[in-house]
Protein backbone atom coordinates (compact mmCIF):
# COMPACT_ATOMS: atom_id res chain seq x y z
CA UNK A 1 0.00 0.00 0.00
CA UNK A 2 1.53 3.17 -0.86
CA UNK A 3 2.32 5.59 2.04
CA UNK A 4 0.57 9.02 1.98
CA UNK A 5 2.17 11.89 0.66
CA UNK A 6 3.58 14.76 3.28
CA UNK A 7 2.20 17.84 2.16
CA UNK A 8 4.04 20.08 4.44
CA UNK A 9 7.74 18.69 3.36
CA UNK A 10 6.62 19.04 -0.62
CA UNK A 11 5.93 22.32 0.41
CA UNK A 12 8.83 23.08 2.18
CA UNK A 13 11.20 21.75 -0.45
CA UNK A 14 9.70 23.90 -3.18
CA UNK A 15 9.56 26.71 -1.25
CA UNK A 16 13.51 26.59 -0.42
CA UNK A 17 14.59 26.05 -4.18
CA UNK A 18 11.96 29.32 -4.93
CA UNK A 19 13.80 31.05 -2.21
CA UNK A 20 17.46 30.26 -4.08
CA UNK A 21 16.30 31.25 -7.35
CA UNK A 22 14.61 34.46 -5.68
CA UNK A 23 18.25 35.63 -4.08
CA UNK A 24 20.08 34.56 -7.50
CA UNK A 25 17.62 36.63 -9.46
CA UNK A 26 18.37 39.45 -7.23
CA UNK A 27 21.97 38.78 -7.07
CA UNK A 28 22.03 38.91 -11.08
CA UNK A 29 19.95 42.06 -11.51
CA UNK A 30 22.26 43.83 -9.50
CA UNK A 31 25.19 42.75 -11.33
CA UNK A 32 23.92 42.52 -14.77
CA UNK A 33 22.58 45.82 -14.38
CA UNK A 34 25.75 47.54 -13.49
CA UNK A 35 27.37 45.65 -16.17
CA UNK A 36 25.33 46.80 -18.86
CA UNK A 37 25.27 50.31 -17.68
CA UNK A 38 28.77 50.31 -17.91
CA UNK A 39 29.14 48.95 -21.04
CA UNK A 40 26.28 51.51 -22.25
CA UNK A 41 28.14 53.99 -20.86
CA UNK A 42 31.32 53.11 -22.76
CA UNK A 43 30.02 52.59 -26.30
CA UNK A 44 27.96 56.10 -25.59
CA UNK A 45 31.52 57.97 -24.98
CA UNK A 46 33.38 56.25 -27.61
CA UNK A 47 30.36 57.59 -30.18
CA UNK A 48 30.03 61.11 -28.67
CA UNK A 49 34.03 61.86 -27.45
CA UNK A 50 36.05 59.31 -29.85
CA UNK A 51 33.84 58.91 -32.90
CA UNK A 52 32.31 62.54 -32.68
CA UNK A 53 35.53 64.41 -31.06
CA UNK A 54 37.63 63.54 -33.67
CA UNK A 55 34.65 63.93 -36.92
CA UNK A 56 34.78 67.34 -34.96
CA UNK A 57 38.28 68.38 -35.14
CA UNK A 58 39.00 66.77 -38.56
CA UNK A 59 36.23 68.68 -39.77
CA UNK A 60 37.39 71.96 -38.04
CA UNK A 61 40.56 71.47 -39.55
CA UNK A 62 39.04 70.76 -43.18
CA UNK A 63 37.17 74.27 -42.40
CA UNK A 64 39.75 76.02 -41.42
CA UNK A 65 42.04 74.73 -44.26
CA UNK A 66 38.96 76.05 -46.44
CA UNK A 67 39.27 79.28 -45.26
CA UNK A 68 42.96 80.03 -45.52
CA UNK A 69 43.34 78.93 -49.20
CA UNK A 70 39.90 79.53 -50.73
CA UNK A 71 40.10 79.53 -54.32
CA UNK A 72 40.74 77.49 -57.21
CA UNK A 73 44.39 78.07 -57.48
CA UNK A 74 46.56 75.13 -57.73
CA UNK A 75 48.40 75.59 -54.59
CA UNK A 76 45.54 76.13 -52.57
CA UNK A 77 43.13 72.96 -53.67
CA UNK A 78 46.61 71.01 -53.19
CA UNK A 79 46.74 72.52 -49.24
CA UNK A 80 43.01 71.70 -49.18
CA UNK A 81 42.98 67.96 -50.39
CA UNK A 82 46.01 67.59 -48.73
CA UNK A 83 44.13 68.35 -45.02
CA UNK A 84 40.79 66.43 -46.10
CA UNK A 85 42.56 63.69 -47.40
CA UNK A 86 44.46 63.06 -43.61
CA UNK A 87 41.73 64.01 -42.54
CA UNK A 88 39.42 61.23 -43.64
CA UNK A 89 42.71 58.63 -43.24
CA UNK A 90 42.99 59.11 -40.04
CA UNK A 91 39.09 58.45 -39.44
CA UNK A 92 39.46 55.06 -41.04
CA UNK A 93 42.60 54.38 -39.71
CA UNK A 94 40.49 55.05 -36.27
CA UNK A 95 38.13 51.95 -37.23
CA UNK A 96 41.06 49.66 -39.21
CA UNK A 97 43.46 49.53 -35.92
CA UNK A 98 39.89 48.76 -33.67
CA UNK A 99 38.74 45.84 -35.95
CA UNK A 100 42.38 44.17 -36.46
CA UNK A 101 41.47 41.81 -33.71
CA UNK A 102 38.77 40.69 -35.09
CA UNK A 103 39.25 40.75 -38.54
CA UNK A 104 42.68 39.19 -38.27
CA UNK A 105 43.55 41.27 -41.64
CA UNK A 106 47.41 42.04 -41.62
CA UNK A 107 48.08 45.31 -41.74
CA UNK A 108 49.88 45.40 -44.98
CA UNK A 109 46.46 44.06 -46.63
CA UNK A 110 44.63 47.14 -44.70
CA UNK A 111 47.29 49.61 -45.99
CA UNK A 112 47.05 48.68 -49.53
CA UNK A 113 43.19 49.34 -49.33
CA UNK A 114 43.83 52.70 -48.58
CA UNK A 115 46.39 53.33 -51.65
CA UNK A 116 43.70 51.57 -53.86
CA UNK A 117 40.79 54.08 -52.29
CA UNK A 118 43.67 57.02 -52.81
CA UNK A 119 43.76 58.04 -49.11
CA UNK A 120 47.48 56.96 -48.70
CA UNK A 121 50.15 57.52 -51.18
CA UNK A 122 52.91 53.95 -51.79
CA UNK A 123 55.66 56.36 -49.96
CA UNK A 124 53.47 57.48 -46.73
CA UNK A 125 52.09 53.84 -46.93
CA UNK A 126 55.98 52.41 -46.18
CA UNK A 127 55.98 54.90 -43.35
CA UNK A 128 52.89 53.58 -41.66
CA UNK A 129 52.70 49.94 -42.30
CA UNK A 130 56.01 48.93 -39.65
CA UNK A 131 54.71 51.83 -37.06
CA UNK A 132 52.15 51.37 -34.18
CA UNK A 133 49.64 54.57 -33.47
CA UNK A 134 48.98 54.93 -37.12
CA UNK A 135 45.89 57.23 -36.56
CA UNK A 136 47.87 59.39 -34.30
CA UNK A 137 50.76 59.30 -36.62
CA UNK A 138 48.29 60.84 -39.54
CA UNK A 139 47.67 63.62 -37.07
CA UNK A 140 51.31 64.24 -36.58
CA UNK A 141 50.63 64.62 -40.26
CA UNK A 142 48.75 67.39 -39.84
CA UNK A 143 50.30 69.00 -37.11
CA UNK A 144 53.35 69.15 -39.15
CA UNK A 145 51.83 70.32 -41.92
CA UNK A 146 50.14 73.52 -40.66
CA UNK A 147 53.12 74.34 -38.84
CA UNK A 148 55.03 74.74 -41.99
CA UNK A 149 52.07 76.60 -43.65
CA UNK A 150 51.78 79.13 -40.00
CA UNK A 151 55.86 79.67 -40.82
CA UNK A 152 56.53 83.17 -41.82
CA UNK A 153 59.68 81.26 -43.12
CA UNK A 154 57.69 78.55 -45.11
CA UNK A 155 59.03 77.86 -48.17
CA UNK A 156 55.40 75.82 -49.68
CA UNK A 157 53.34 77.78 -51.99
CA UNK A 158 50.48 77.74 -50.07
CA UNK A 159 52.30 79.78 -47.56
CA UNK A 160 51.97 82.87 -48.93
CA UNK A 161 49.96 85.17 -46.50
CA UNK A 162 51.63 86.75 -43.72
CA UNK A 163 48.42 86.55 -41.87
CA UNK A 164 48.94 82.93 -41.58
CA UNK A 165 51.26 83.10 -39.24
CA UNK A 166 49.36 85.29 -36.55
CA UNK A 167 49.03 83.59 -32.79
CA UNK A 168 45.24 83.23 -33.03
CA UNK A 169 45.28 80.87 -35.65
CA UNK A 170 47.94 79.46 -34.49
CA UNK A 171 46.21 78.78 -31.66
CA UNK A 172 42.92 77.73 -33.15
CA UNK A 173 44.54 75.06 -35.56
CA UNK A 174 46.16 73.21 -32.86
CA UNK A 175 43.69 72.76 -30.74
CA UNK A 176 41.89 71.34 -33.48
CA UNK A 177 44.93 69.15 -33.49
CA UNK A 178 45.48 68.39 -30.23
CA UNK A 179 41.54 67.39 -30.15
CA UNK A 180 41.84 64.79 -32.98
CA UNK A 181 44.99 63.10 -31.53
CA UNK A 182 42.50 63.51 -27.71
CA UNK A 183 39.82 61.68 -29.79
CA UNK A 184 41.48 58.84 -30.65
CA UNK A 185 43.29 58.02 -27.45
CA UNK A 186 40.23 58.33 -25.88
CA UNK A 187 38.99 55.20 -27.90
CA UNK A 188 41.89 53.13 -27.98
CA UNK A 189 41.89 53.46 -23.85
CA UNK A 190 38.50 52.40 -23.94
CA UNK A 191 39.08 49.67 -26.67
CA UNK A 192 42.33 48.20 -24.92
CA UNK A 193 41.11 48.34 -21.51
CA UNK A 194 38.34 45.16 -20.62
CA UNK A 195 36.39 44.86 -17.46
CA UNK A 196 37.89 42.45 -15.07
CA UNK A 197 37.82 39.06 -15.88
CA UNK A 198 36.92 38.37 -12.30
CA UNK A 199 33.84 40.38 -12.24
CA UNK A 200 32.77 39.44 -15.61
CA UNK A 201 33.32 35.01 -14.08
CA UNK A 202 31.44 35.72 -10.99
CA UNK A 203 28.33 37.28 -13.11
CA UNK A 204 28.66 34.28 -15.94
CA UNK A 205 28.63 31.89 -12.54
CA UNK A 206 25.61 33.24 -11.29
CA UNK A 207 23.66 33.51 -14.68
CA UNK A 208 23.71 29.91 -14.70
CA UNK A 209 23.23 28.96 -11.66
CA UNK A 210 20.18 30.77 -11.92
CA UNK A 211 19.26 29.77 -15.15
CA UNK A 212 19.63 25.31 -13.37
CA UNK A 213 17.43 26.63 -10.37
CA UNK A 214 14.91 28.43 -12.09
CA UNK A 215 14.60 25.69 -14.72
CA UNK A 216 14.55 22.88 -11.59
CA UNK A 217 12.17 25.05 -9.51
CA UNK A 218 9.63 25.56 -12.17
CA UNK A 219 9.60 21.57 -13.41
CA UNK A 220 9.08 20.50 -9.71
CA UNK A 221 6.56 23.10 -9.06
CA UNK A 222 4.50 22.35 -12.31
CA UNK A 223 4.67 18.67 -11.10
CA UNK A 224 3.39 19.06 -7.78
CA UNK A 225 0.31 21.15 -8.88
CA UNK A 226 -0.68 18.89 -11.77
CA UNK A 227 -0.40 15.74 -9.27
CA UNK A 228 -2.18 17.78 -6.91
CA UNK A 229 -4.64 18.79 -9.68
CA UNK A 230 -4.99 15.21 -10.29
CA UNK A 231 -5.91 14.13 -6.90
CA UNK A 232 -8.54 17.12 -6.92
CA UNK A 233 -10.28 15.82 -10.33
CA UNK A 234 -9.29 19.27 -12.05
CA UNK A 235 -9.43 18.96 -15.74
CA UNK A 236 -7.17 20.81 -19.01
CA UNK A 237 -8.51 23.99 -18.15
CA UNK A 238 -5.87 24.11 -15.62
CA UNK A 239 -3.08 21.81 -16.69
CA UNK A 240 -2.78 23.54 -20.40
CA UNK A 241 -2.13 27.05 -19.24
CA UNK A 242 -0.24 26.28 -15.94
CA UNK A 243 2.14 24.45 -18.26
CA UNK A 244 2.13 27.16 -20.66
CA UNK A 245 3.42 29.84 -18.02
CA UNK A 246 6.21 27.25 -16.44
CA UNK A 247 7.64 26.91 -20.11
CA UNK A 248 7.61 30.68 -20.85
CA UNK A 249 9.33 30.99 -17.45
CA UNK A 250 11.81 28.07 -18.35
CA UNK A 251 12.58 29.86 -21.75
CA UNK A 252 12.14 33.53 -20.94
CA UNK A 253 14.78 33.89 -17.62
CA UNK A 254 18.04 32.57 -19.69
CA UNK A 255 17.17 34.52 -22.67
CA UNK A 256 16.38 37.27 -20.71
CA UNK A 257 20.36 36.80 -18.59
CA UNK A 258 21.82 36.00 -21.44
CA UNK A 259 20.39 38.35 -23.33
CA UNK A 260 21.76 41.01 -21.09
CA UNK A 261 25.44 39.06 -21.24
CA UNK A 262 25.01 39.37 -25.33
CA UNK A 263 24.26 43.02 -25.03
CA UNK A 264 27.69 44.03 -22.98
CA UNK A 265 29.63 41.78 -24.75
CA UNK A 266 28.31 43.49 -28.24
CA UNK A 267 28.36 46.96 -27.69
CA UNK A 268 32.18 46.40 -26.14
CA UNK A 269 33.62 47.35 -28.97
CA UNK A 270 31.13 49.23 -31.39
CA UNK A 271 34.17 50.19 -34.00
CA UNK A 272 34.02 46.74 -35.42
CA UNK A 273 32.79 45.64 -38.78
CA UNK A 274 29.98 43.82 -37.50
CA UNK A 275 26.44 44.58 -38.45
CA UNK A 276 24.97 46.67 -34.97
CA UNK A 277 28.86 48.61 -34.99
CA UNK A 278 29.30 51.79 -35.93
CA UNK A 279 28.84 52.24 -39.81
CA UNK A 280 32.17 53.26 -40.08
CA UNK A 281 31.74 53.91 -44.02
CA UNK A 282 28.45 56.16 -43.65
CA UNK A 283 30.73 57.79 -41.54
CA UNK A 284 33.43 58.00 -43.80
CA UNK A 285 31.17 59.48 -46.58
CA UNK A 286 29.46 61.52 -44.89
CA UNK A 287 32.95 63.63 -43.11
CA UNK A 288 34.09 63.59 -46.61
CA UNK A 289 30.83 65.16 -48.50
CA UNK A 290 31.21 67.74 -45.28
CA UNK A 291 35.19 68.49 -46.30
CA UNK A 292 34.73 68.45 -50.15
CA UNK A 293 31.17 70.80 -49.98
CA UNK A 294 32.91 73.48 -48.08
CA UNK A 295 35.64 73.59 -50.22
CA UNK A 296 33.78 73.60 -53.24
CA UNK A 297 31.15 76.01 -52.39
CA UNK A 298 33.56 78.83 -51.03
CA UNK A 299 35.72 78.17 -53.91
CA UNK A 300 32.85 78.61 -56.33
CA UNK A 301 31.11 81.27 -53.95
CA UNK A 302 33.21 83.66 -51.92
CA UNK A 303 31.24 85.22 -49.13
CA UNK A 304 33.50 88.50 -49.57
CA UNK A 305 32.03 89.44 -53.19
CA UNK A 306 28.32 90.23 -51.60
CA UNK A 307 30.44 93.00 -49.54
CA UNK A 308 31.37 96.40 -51.04
CA UNK A 309 34.95 95.95 -51.58
CA UNK A 310 37.52 99.40 -50.95
CA UNK A 311 38.12 101.45 -53.64
CA UNK A 312 41.72 101.82 -54.60
CA UNK A 313 42.72 105.40 -54.11
CA UNK A 314 44.57 106.63 -57.29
Amino acid sequence: MRAPRDSSMEANFTSGIKDFVDLCVTGIVFLLGGFVTQSLSRWWTIRTNCVGGLWNALGNLSMLATSMWPTNSPEHREARELVARYSLLCFNLLFVDAQAADTREPIGESIKKLEANRLLLPEEGKVLEPLPARPTIVVGWLAAFFENALSPKSTMACAFSPTNCDNGRYSTIMKCVLDARTAINLGQSHLQCQLPYGYIHLILVIVHATCIANSMYSGIHLGSVIRQGVDNGSGPELFIPLILIRCLRIVFVPLLLDGMMVIGTVIANPLGDEADDFPSGSYMEELEDECLAVAAAIESFHPSKMVRQKVKES
